[in-house]
């Protein structure tokens, strides 16, 4: 018996030693959202919230609420807004940016929002939440800024060119996974001088320090395990480890027009991608190959 369990053991271990690289395959894509930018899981309500730019008109923006299998699109959970972007949850309250504005909205009645302007700001993108403290922090890609805020209270953390034009956000361990679009951002074309990179920036020492090297105009920024999943608004999907980056889901052979502000389901693993100068939202399951 102990010899069958030992190689039963061993046998596991040398197929995971086979295991190939993870692979996204497509299962859902919804159609007619309004330019959505940002997917976001919520595992309470077991919820997708997808945030809708819209057109140019003020008020025209909304958050629609998706549910976790994708069956079930109220595209007007949140309307009035202007132009919503990124999005985090603390408790029940769902931030997201809206111009100059932080919006807190309270998802058990979303008509009750309060806007927390953010004096200075120009572009305010995405969000992370510090879940111990409640401080949300924001990007600001044109201004090169990361802002604090507590309640009422605005802060800058960092204003630096050095953070080339910060885009998609991730809290962890007392320190901000800052994903860049690239140095020298253009804000009409949204052309760079060079492409965008993973910066680490430590919010007690305030040391910012790059984690990878330069690989796209970058977006969405989510944790899975020991890698992360990164958005490059015109490529694609990345899963990034210390070894580099693999393209995961790529935009020209899905058809998507593009890859904005990804959202992550961990217990499904599964993947939401809201095209941003379009109407679709697409699912797609990570997989691990096994060879034998």
């Amino acid at each position: 018996m102990v010899r069958s369990s030992m190689l039963m053991v061993l046998g596991a271990i040398a197929l995971w030693g086979c295991a190939g690289p993870e692979t996204a395959r497509e299962v859902k894509r919804l159609d007619g959202f309004s330019s959505p930018e940002s997917a976001l899981f919520d595992a309470v309500s077991q919820s997708w919230f997808v945030s809708n730019v819209a057109g140019t008109d003020a008020g025209d923006g909304s958050i629609s609420r998706v549910s976790a299998d994708g069956q079930t699109v109220d595209y007007a959970f949140v309307t009035g807004l202007n132009d919503p972007k990124g999005q985090r949850i603390d408790g029940r309250t769902l931030f997201v940016t809206d111009d100059t504005q932080l919006v807190a909205i309270d998802l058990r009645h979303p008509d009750q929002r309060r806007g927390i302007e953010i004096p200075g700001s120009q572009f305010l993108n995405d969000i992370a939440i510090d879940p111990a403290t409640h401080a949300v922090y924001v990007s600001d890609t044109f201004a090169n800024t990361i802002y604090r805020v507590d309640g009422d209270q605005v802060s800058i953390v960092l204003q630096d060119a050095a953070l080339e034009a910060p885009n998609g956000l991730l809290f962890e361990r007392g320190s901000l996974l800052i994903a860049s679009v690239g140095p020298d951002l253009d804000p009409v074309t949204f052309a760079t001088s060079a492409p965008g990179r993973i910066f680490s920036l430590d919010l007690a020492s305030g040391v910012l320090k790059p984690l990878t090297e330069r690989f796209g105009a970058l977006d969405g920024i989510e944790r899975d395990g020991a890698s992360l999943l990164v958005s490059d608004t015109f490529v694609g999907v990345y899963e990034v480890t210390p070894d580099g980056e693999t393209k995961l889901i790529d935009n020209a052979s899905t058809g998507l027009i593009n890859s904005a502000d990804i959202g992550f389901d961990p217990l499904r693993r599964r993947i939401a991608v809201p095209e941003l100068f379009g109407t679709h939202l697409a699912f797609f399951d990570l997989e691990r190959e096994h060879r034998l």
